[in-house]
C-alpha cells in the first residue's frame, strides 16, 4: 500500500493526471549509483490500477546508456518527497532515482 499511495500523492502534489485519466509528463530524472548522480531529461508515463504501479521513461538515450527505465511495484520502493519529487529506491541494490517533474 506504501508504493500506491507515494505515487498518488506525487501525482496529486504535481497535478500531474490529464483530464483523460493519462499521467505522462517531461522530468529531470537523477540517477544515483555507487555514490555518483547522472542527471537525464526524460518523458514519464505512469500507469496505475489496484494490481499494477509501473512508471516508464520514455527517452530511448537511457536504455543504450544502461539505465533503467521501467519500475515496478513491489519489486522497487517509491516514496514521495513533499513537494519536491519521486524516489525510486531498487530493493536489489543501493541504487535510486529521482523524478522531478518539468510541469
Amino acid at each position: 500500500m506504501r508504493n500506491i499511495s507515494a505515487i498518488n500523492q506525487f501525482i496529486t502534489a504535481f497535478h500531474l493526471k490529464h483530464p483523460d485519466g493519462m499521467i505522462s509528463f517531461p522530468a529531470k530524472i537523477n540517477y544515483n549509483t555507487n555514490g555518483h548522480c547522472r542527471e537525464r531529461y526524460s518523458e514519464v508515463h505512469i500507469v496505475t490500477s489496484a494490481n499494477l504501479n509501473t512508471i516508464y521513461f520514455l527517452n530511448k538515450n537511457l536504455e543504450s546508456e544502461e539505465f533503467r527505465d521501467i519500475f515496478k511495484a513491489p519489486q522497487d520502493i517509491f516514496h514521495f518527497v513533499e513537494n519536491k519529487c519521486l524516489l525510486i529506491k531498487s530493493k536489489e541494490s543501493d541504487s535510486y532515482v529521482e523524478i522531478y517533474p518539468l510541469t
